[in-house]
């Protein structure tokens, strides 16, 4: 309701101020929303409140700007739950602010709380007002599509280099070593690792591995194994006298000069 009404007193008095404007110009004098307030910046110097815009250095002037709008940002996450980020980001931070003023302005945004992101193209923020900084210094080469990345920490009074991150491994949030994951052992299936139905060691009948019926060793009878007849060893009685035929019988009563064993 509150915004509502102010919209309406910022059309209304855009209307008023232009009665001949056209919707769109009204409309666009009375949303632009840097015409809605003014803020004055003012120092005290020499024992009196005079306007911060008036002649100084550049460095003066950003210094000027720069203070009140952390000392607002510090008034605003104040209002934030007690561990929310207090982020702050700054683009070519103090440009043309010596380097007194630089350190002073860095201890005043630890004295804000706020956390600091910041670019630079030579500030190292490496002063004893900074209790602490984690710094990455970037290069390049012409012609080489790369850039350098080398990382120091400042600990309030000493600039030393950083280890580097090992991209290798990823840390879980208990504290373990993540594997990288084997693509090689993943669930999905693998075609290049899941071995393919044989067909000779199928459930199905092999017609390979199956023996089939062998008419040599069958039950039937074999006409090519089962012996024939052989007339020279049949059990017929062969001629007397002859190699194969029996032995003589012991005679039992002998006759007068017959061998008493054999006839």
């Amino acid at each position: 309701m509150a915004v509502g009404e102010f919209l309406q007193a910022q059309i209304a008095r855009a209307q008023a101020e232009n009665a001949t404007g056209s919707w769109l110009e009204v409309l666009t004098t009375a949303l632009d929303y840097r015409a809605w307030h003014e803020f004055g910046i003012e120092r005290h110097q020499h024992g009196a409140w005079v306007p911060a815009t008036g002649p100084a250095s550049g460095g003066e002037r950003v210094l000027a700007v720069s203070v009140p709008l952390f000392a607002a940002a510090s008034a605003h996450y104040a209002t934030a739950a007690p561990h929310a980020p207090r982020l702050v980001t700054l683009d070519e931070a103090f440009a043309g602010v010596d380097d007194d003023s630089r350190a002073k302005c860095l201890g005043l945004l630890h004295a804000f709380d706020l956390d600091v992101v910041m670019t630079s193209e030579r500030e190292w923020a490496c002063y004893p007002q900074v209790p602490g900084i984690a710094i990455a210094q970037l290069s390049r080469v012409d012609d080489i599509a790369a850039v350098l990345v080398t990382r120091w920490q400042w600990d309030g009074a000493e600039r030393t280099r950083a280890p580097e991150p090992d991209r290798r491994t990823a840390t879980e949030p208990n504290g373990h070593t993540a594997p990288e994951p084997d693509h090689r052992t993943a669930t999905e299936p693998d075609h290049h690792t899941t071995p393919e139905p044989d067909h000779h060691t199928a459930t199905e009948p092999d017609h390979h591995t199956t023996p089939e019926p062998d008419h040599h060793t069958a039950t039937e009878p074999d006409h090519h194994t089962t012996p024939e007849p052989d007339h020279h060893t049949a059990t017929e009685p062969a001629p007397a006298g002859s190699p194969e035929g029996p032995e003589p019988t012991p005679a039992e009563n002998p006759a007068p000069g017959q061998d008493a064993l054999w006839p």
